[in-house]
């Protein structure tokens, strides 16, 4: 009976782990046939400028050298868009073909295959489309006066200084992965077990001394102000190996279910704790803060990490001024307050360079290498 439902469970994992590839293939297909399209208009456009007899409107001979040039650019375009047409749509093909019908194992490789010839057809795209750009500078050239050609030459040059800054510095980071989030093909290991294979991996079989590794530790470390604050104590740590440089996504939740107070020995003033819990895999580490050291931990990894995720994840920490006004010790008031911070830190989880930061590993009492996998 145990059997049967092991094997059940294995074939589920391994048909949902299929069935998310699948989307992978498709939009990989989808990419190609964009790329494939633009490409091949831009290789028109290449044939039709070496067929093209530019006259010079002043009845002037064109310079041998822009025609050289010229001619020159124009086959380039034409080589460089007809290799990016044809690859892409050999992809198309070939891709979904070996993903959906080959042996097992065929989908990771045909994604893997995908994904690295993405990045050169977009390089070789980008290269095709500079080809034809240059190739109308000396167009301008051969037809118009210096004067007019040069004019031509610098507003093309500063388009292309545009777009080059625009994709770069504003529409890129719109879509860009956080640092670091890419996912490998190890992430759908399940406990070193591969839904799609049907393998454990050797370093991931379950109780392998190598998988995973408990110990206890202390609480977080106490800054100077805080010495008399209590303290709470993690009871294990798990360290993952999964080879060199090879890590999965590990289900990370952060909790403030509870909250508590301590009298200042100096002022005499009543701070709010908040005790914190922090659920990696199942397995809890726990610590307990003042507002203060979420706003100093804040401060910090504002100067480190400048990307628009983190920006906007370190955003959400609720203001000084939000809670000013009012008690701050009634229930209401410390309820919201937790609440906020609560989703001010799953929000830093959700950022791969914020969760790995040593900071964010000190103040919720985590193992610096608690993601490694």
């Amino acid at each position: 009976m145990i059997a049967a439902d092991r094997q059940e469970l294995e074939v589920k994992l391994k048909q949902r782990a299929l069935e998310i590839r699948e989307k992978e293939v498709g939009l990989f297909s989808d990419n190609f046939a964009v790329i494939a399209t633009q490409a091949a208009f831009l290789a028109g456009v290449g044939f039709d400028g070496l067929f093209m007899l530019p006259e010079n409107i002043y009845n002037k001979t064109p310079s041998q050298f822009h025609e050289i040039l010229f001619y020159t650019s124009c086959t380039l375009a034409i080589g460089l868009n007809i290799l990016t047409a044809v690859v892409a749509s050999y992809l198309q093909i070939k891709g979904p073909s070996l993903a959906i019908r080959g042996p097992d194992g065929s989908m990771s490789r045909a994604i893997h295959g995908m994904f690295e010839e993405r990045r050169w057809l977009l390089r070789f795209f980008w290269a095709g489309l500079l080809a034809i750009l240059i190739a109308a500078i000396f167009l301008g050239h051969m037809k118009f006066d210096s004067i007019t050609a040069w004019s031509m030459t610098v507003v093309i040059v500063i388009f292309l200084g545009i777009i080059a800054i625009y994709m770069r510095f504003v529409v890129r980071p719109k879509f860009a992965f956080p640092k670091g989030h890419r996912r490998r093909d190890t992430g759908f290991l399940v406990d070193g077990y591969n839904p799609e294979s049907g393998h454990y991996s050797s370093t991931g079989i379950p109780g392998s001394t190598r998988n995973a590794r408990t110990a206890s530790h202390t609480g977080g470390r106490p800054r100077p102000q805080d010495r008399n604050m209590p303290t709470a104590s993690a009871t294990y740590s798990t360290e993952f190996d999964q080879g060199d440089d090879q890590f999965v996504e590990l289900p990370v939740q952060v909790r403030i279910n509870e909250t508590g107070w301590k009298e200042e020995k100096n002022t005499g003033k009543k701070v709010v704790l908040y005790f914190v819990e922090t659920s990696v895999s199942g397995i809890a580490f726990k610590t307990i803060k003042r507002y203060s050291e979420f706003y100093e931990l804040t401060n910090v990894l504002r100067k480190r990490h400048k990307n628009e995720f983190a920006i906007s994840a370190l955003k959400t920490l609720p203001s000084k001024g939000n809670f000013l006004q009012g008690d701050q010790l009634q229930p209401a008031f410390i309820d919201n307050r937790r609440a906020g911070l609560e989703g001010f830190l799953n929000r830093i989880m959700d950022v791969e360079s914020l969760k790995k930061d040593a900071e964010t590993c000190n103040f919720l009492n985590l193992p610096t290498n608690w993601y490694k996998n």
